[in-house]
């Protein structure tokens, strides 16, 4: 997402987010899961004569081409990252071992108690390439070669 000159980052991830629809393959049932204050700032934005573009949630997704935005909290987001759009059909969560959990507990003579954790790992990857769509700052070698 690199913005033209006098535009706003909202309006640049919205420019940006159509043109890369177009080269988008994955399933259809797009969810785009953006930063909270961007959807918000991007519901905020108005026309020159003052009036809302996006009245609400169900029409900004219409203009980005998405089946739904999603609100997500800053802190979950890195930085330098603004958003990904992707159907959640075309990715695939699994586990080493068969999704083994394990279970450890020890007792606390300090706090005459006993503890416990429980882990697993697991991993996830997209099935079909191209499938996602990615809305960050660009890296300095990318802002060179930027199409949008």
């Amino acid at each position: 997402v690199t913005p033209n000159a006098n535009e706003t980052i909202p309006h640049a991830i919205s420019r940006t987010m159509v043109k890369a629809m177009d080269s988008y393959e994955g399933s259809g049932n797009v969810i785009l899961f953006l930063s909270a204050g961007i959807v918000s700032d991007m519901l905020l934005e108005e026309d020159q004569i003052g009036h809302r573009i996006h009245k609400n949630l169900t029409d900004l997704a219409a203009y980005l081409g998405v089946e739904q935005v999603v609100k997500v909290p800053a802190n979950v987001i890195p930085a330098g990252f603004y958003g990904c759009a992707l159907d959640l059909k075309d990715y695939n969560v699994g586990a080493n071992k068969g999704g083994q959990v394990n279970l450890f507990d020890d007792f606390d003579i300090d706090y005459n108690q006993y503890k416990y954790l429980i882990e697993t790992r697991c991993s996830g990857a997209l099935t079909l390439p191209h499938s996602a769509i990615v809305l960050a700052v660009p890296s300095n070698n990318e802002s060179s070669n930027n199409e949008g």
